[in-house]
């Protein structure tokens, strides 16, 4: 069903029939050690464009490598097995890990020490399988998931500007964030970080499109964040810019990947008004790329209490700019809802020499 703006829908009925509900049950061919998150997820075949976290159930791998789903309808399914290799931990170091859903990474430390780099990646491989089902009137039996290795993404950082450099220190303290278009949630992974030289490498990924960026205000100390000087202008894969800053990945490591980092500043401010010229502090304003591809470097801001905005560290380039009342989606960040903002948006183009503020109504 289609929900508009603002509608209220109150005829939503559904009607209960009987259906036959089955057990499907198999076996994962290897089971890794030290890995995190052994379970297997089952989704409908088509869940893949449905903004949503949630599995159609989930069942836990046993020690033998077995798994069962007790009861299940009639559809067609993916049952996914991903698993990821616990941190490594290394003395002198901090233990890094996040969680990977969506485009909004969150971190976690352990053994924090002030000063010290962020830990190496652990040895061990991330594994991962899938496997498409068909459920009709009967129990499946004997189902195998083949696993295979997850994929790597590797390269270095690069900077262009005239400010200092970031020091060997500061590097090895910042980690390297994974984010995915898939909102599913891929569980708990360790951090990679960045090398004295500048090079980085992730954990393995299952296939999908991700992003990965070094995040400097996640370092480990305030006087090593180096993100107060310089900010991520692009992506690029064997020299080529990845317009959507996500990058394709499938069951081969992904090499030379270069994340450009720029000293150059542009800021957006202005005002957010209703058409009577009052301000509306209760406004949520969305500033992302005219170019749908780019919709990864979306953001949402909230204007101060005199229904004023600022939205710095944006790359150079053309933009939609919106605002709009009421409760913010959940997950706003997705393209169904960012296409509805278009026609209500203003276009801007952000300039590295910066630019004049801007009033913007609100709708």
């Amino acid at each position: 069903m289609e929900i508009k703006s603002g509608e209220d829908r109150g005829d939503i009925d559904f009607t209960l029939a009987d259906s036959p509900a089955v057990s499907l049950s198999g076996s994962v061919s290897e089971i890794p050690r030290a890995s995190f998150q052994l379970e297997v997820s089952l989704r409908l075949a088509e869940s893949s464009a449905i903004a949503t976290t949630v599995s159609t159930a989930t069942a836990r791998v046993g020690s033998d490598g077995r798994f069962r789903f007790p009861r299940v309808a009639a559809g067609a399914y993916r049952i996914r097995f991903t698993a990821f290799p616990v941190p490594f931990w290394s003395s002198g170091s901090t233990v890094m890990t996040q969680r990977i859903l969506g485009m909004t990474p969150a971190f976690t430390t352990s053994s924090f020490r002030e000063g010290q780099p962020v830990g190496p990646l652990p040895p061990t491989p991330t594994v991962w399988a899938e496997l498409p089902v068909v459920v009709g009137d009967r129990d499946l039996a004997g189902l195998t998931l083949v696993v295979k290795p997850g994929a790597r993404i590797s390269g270095r950082v690069e900077f262009r500007g005239v400010s200092a450099l970031p020091t060997s220190q500061q590097l090895l303290a910042t980690p390297v964030a994974i984010m995915s278009a898939d909102v599913r949630n891929l569980g708990l992974v360790p951090v990679g970080r960045i090398e004295a030289n500048g090079d980085f490498t992730t954990v393995g990924v299952p296939p999908g499109r991700y992003a990965v960026e070094p995040m400097p205000t996640q370092t480990l100390l305030g006087a090593l964040a180096w993100n107060q000087t310089w900010r991520l202008e692009s992506t690029m894969v064997q020299g080529q810019v990845v317009t959507d800053d996500l990058i394709a990945v499938g069951e081969k490591d992904v090499e030379g990947v270069t994340a450009v980092f720029t000293d150059s500043r542009t800021e957006l401010t202005g005002l957010v008004r209703d058409v009577f010229g009052a301000a509306r502090p209760d406004a949520t304003l969305y500033v992302f790329p005219t170019d749908p591809g780019s919709w990864g470097r979306a953001r949402e801001v909230l204007p101060t209490r005199a229904g004023r905005f600022k939205i710095t560290g944006l790359p150079t380039g053309d933009y939609f700019l919106a605002a709009v009342t009421g409760e913010p989606p959940e997950h706003w960040n997705t393209p169904a809802f960012l296409g509805t903002l278009i026609a209500m948006a203003e276009r801007v183009a952000v300039m590295s020499t910066g630019n004049a503020p801007i009033e913007i109504t609100v709708r």
